[in-house]
């Protein structure tokens, strides 16, 4: 849910020079992949574990994609594509340009 309110927070003031048909095509796909979460989470409930898997990994997979195409407008891009097609964690990788401090991954 951050990472939606901080790409509303983009489209409707970007100072990063990212275009305004980029951050709402990122604010779209987050959304879209938060909704395939929750389906993860209730198929999960339902002990329908192939499903679940099958959603979560298409939204995590879209998601990524998103992340690929956003960053190349970031001031703090250097490495993020090379960091994500390596399946590195998504937090560590941004908060790690973002702030020094360590992050673990779950």
């Amino acid at each position: 849910m951050g990472y939606i309110s901080g790409l509303r927070s983009l489209s409707h003031h970007s100072t990063l020079g990212i275009p305004t048909d980029l951050s709402a095509r990122a604010l779209a796909i987050a959304e879209r992949v938060h909704y395939l979460l929750r389906k993860a989470n209730e198929h999960a409930t339902k002990r329908e574990c192939e499903e679940a898997e099958r959603t979560a990994s298409a939204g995590v997979e879209q998601l990524k994609m998103s992340v690929f195409e956003l960053s190349e407008h970031l001031p703090y891009n250097e490495g993020l594509r090379d960091c994500l097609e390596e399946d590195k964690c998504l937090e560590k990788i941004l908060t790690e340009r973002v702030s020094p401090s360590p992050v673990t991954c779950h």
